[in-house]
């Protein structure tokens, strides 16, 4: 093998693994993780933005173009209405309503920073954020898979 071949497959080496690395980024920046400043265990829903999602903690390449929502469970370290606010803040986020059901109690959001929303009671929710037992849930659109 000459100098020139040997040069152009590490070239193209190169180039492949750089054209890799580029895709990854761009993947994890277009949606992988709108709730990434907030630290937990996390959950995405993949191909569908339903209860009938599939539901991972751990993403492979082939998984990224199939997000369609994400969760984030937590230990709360604060009051719920003070990380309700936070969160609120954060994400520049309108609430809804909410509700308490057992005991779980949730606020739905809207956020125009995301337009991946689902009708839930005639409102269109895109930022669920759900407080039990010391645990805080953020999700979106909404927190399937329990909290």
């Amino acid at each position: 093998m000459s100098f020139w071949q040997g040069a152009k497959r590490g070239i193209s080496a190169a180039l492949a693994a750089a054209c890799f690395v580029g895709a990854c980024l761009f993947f994890r920046s277009v949606n992988a993780c709108k709730l990434s400043e907030i630290s937990g265990e996390r959950s995405f829903y993949l191909y569908s933005a339903s209860s009938q999602a599939r539901i991972v903690n751990e993403l492979t390449l082939a998984d990224l173009s199939h997000i369609k929502g994400e969760s984030v469970r937590f230990i709360l370290r604060e009051s719920p209405e003070s990380v309700l606010q936070t969160i609120v803040e954060r994400y520049d986020a309108q609430i809804l309503f909410s509700e308490r059901v057992g005991g779980v109690v949730s606020y739905y959001c809207y956020t125009e920073k995301w337009g991946n929303a689902l009708s839930v009671g005639g409102e269109a929710v895109n930022l669920h954020i759900a407080f039990s037992d010391g645990l805080g849930t953020v999700g979106t659109p909404i927190v399937f898979g329990g909290f």
